[in-house]
């Protein structure tokens, strides 16, 4: 009996593309192309041998030293003869872990200033460690400048929107600001930071469920962010796919209704931005008691049990996007005024528990890499670029993640 070398192999090596051009290169995959590569890299990696046992090796050390009292993992020397896959085994010994990485982050970012209590309402400031690197402009600074946000097409479509940036500087859009006008008012689904010079399409979900006619051709800034449990509820249904259309959308028309009624407010078009219109004078006097500090670049809102923490980069871009955010917490706190604050041991249990949190990188919906926290009753996003935190946003989560999403009746 005749056998090929061909025959050999699990995979027949004359039908497979090698996307790497058989050099594996060790760094973080931050686009899509990069992931499929990865993706390839993992599968065609034969662990059998030395390979397997000095993953075993690793991986121990790594166990044995993860609930150590020493604050680092001991280095790791790979060594063999030229073209022995020394570089693949790195490559991939990370790559297994990317889904469920753990490794710290929050707290050598950023730093929790003294909160603010106010009729239950508990606002703590918080702080950069480090200088920004990436520079970006928010929605407000980059609209005067020429930047557009429309709908697709003519046509519409619900959960997606066109963005253009003609400036030269990168642009941040925050998860959970309110776009008003078109055919219908959006929140973005997702943090983006859109390329200077550049066209791309954004993930949003339309909050303003009565109407689909247009009112203007591009889109302005709200005044205010979404509540904090209307985002928590978004990045919960969103937190396996989040760059996925549509499918927040029946969740978010849900609390929004919801939020109405609790309310007792009517809009015509159930729109989100009658509500807060509805409690203007009500979110003004309760801002007083919250002024944004200087250097600031985050907050984690606290209402009882319930948390919120929103952080960006760069101090100039919060200063920016606080008022909005703040009218957002202070919404959600006029359904819960004078209860119990929450304690500072809570405001520090919160944010170790981000730290905590199992971390799943995926491709963003525009420069960096998007990074999902899930951990015990708590639920957020990252976006990264080149190692920088550029923005985080997280929420206390009440598990019901698992729920099955209703389809949107627009597409």
């Amino acid at each position: 009996m005749t056998i090929t070398n061909r025959e050999l192999f699990y995979r027949d090596p004359t039908g497979t593309r090698i996307p790497n051009d058989g050099v594996a290169k060790v760094f973080r995959p931050t686009t899509t192309d990069q992931w499929d590569v990865l993706q390839w890299e993992l599968k065609s990696f034969v662990c059998e041998g030395e390979y397997a046992r000095g993953l075993e090796r690793i991986l121990g050390s790594f166990l044995t030293n993860l609930n150590a009292s020493q604050a680092q993992q001991p280095a790791v020397w790979v060594s063999g003869f030229y073209g022995s896959g020394k570089s693949h085994l790195v490559r991939c010994l990370p790559a297994d872990s990317l889904g469920n990485e753990r490794s710290p982050m929050i707290d050598t970012f950023i730093q929790l200033g003294e909160p603010v209590e106010h009729r239950g309402i508990v606002i703590a400031p918080i702080f950069p460690r480090r200088t920004p690197v990436a520079g970006y402009a928010t929605l407000e600074d980059a609209l005067p400048l020429g930047l557009r946000i429309g709908e697709v097409s003519e046509a519409g479509a619900v959960p997606e929107l066109a963005v253009e940036n003609p400036t030269d500087g990168n642009v941040l859009l925050y998860d959970g600001e309110e776009l008003l006008g078109a055919k219908q008012n959006r929140i973005l689904n997702m943090t983006v930071l859109v390329p200077a010079q550049s066209k791309l399409p954004i993930p949003v979900s339309c909050v303003e469920e009565g109407r689909w006619h247009r009112r203007s051709a591009d889109f302005a800034a709200a005044p205010h962010a979404a509540h904090p449990e209307l985002r928590r509820r978004k990045a919960q249904r969103l937190a396996a796919t989040p760059l996925a259309r549509g499918i927040a959308q029946s969740e978010v028309w849900d609390e929004v209704r919801a939020k109405s009624a609790r309310m007792g407010v009517h809009s015509k078009t159930g729109a989100q931005a009658d509500v807060f219109r509805s409690r203007e004078d009500e979110l003004r006097d309760l801002e007083r008691a919250f002024p944004l500090q200087p250097g600031q670049s985050g907050a984690v809102f606290a209402l009882g049990d319930a948390l919120c923490l929103d952080y960006v980069s760069r101090p100039k871009a919060f200063a920016r996007l606080y008022p909005k955010l703040r009218a957002g917490y202070l919404l959600d706190a006029l359904e819960r005024i004078d209860r119990g604050p929450a304690s500072q041991g809570r405001l520090d249990g919160f944010v170790g528990g981000i730290d905590a949190a199992a971390r799943a990188r995926g491709p963003a919906a525009g420069l960096g890499e998007d990074v999902r926290l899930h951990g015990h009753g708590l639920v957020g996003s990252v976006l990264e670029l080149e190692d920088e935190l550029i923005q985080v946003c997280a929420f206390t989560s009440d598990e019901r993640s698992g729920q099955i999403a209703r389809p949107s009746r627009r597409r």
